[in-house]
């Protein structure tokens, strides 16, 4: 919110891991699109 206030465009976001607790549907909510290198199931797969 704080980038839009300053007038920001804003429509993904891009993180090293998506922890899978919801953040991208959060982000949805708001018009974002959340896209990650990988996941935790991804990380926790190779073990």
């Amino acid at each position: 919110e704080a980038l839009r206030e300053a007038g920001a465009e804003v429509d993904r976001v891009l993180v090293v891991v998506d922890r899978e607790e919801g953040a991208s549907d959060l982000l949805a909510e708001h018009g974002v699109e959340l896209e990650s290198l990988l996941t935790a199931s991804d990380l926790l797969a190779d073990r």
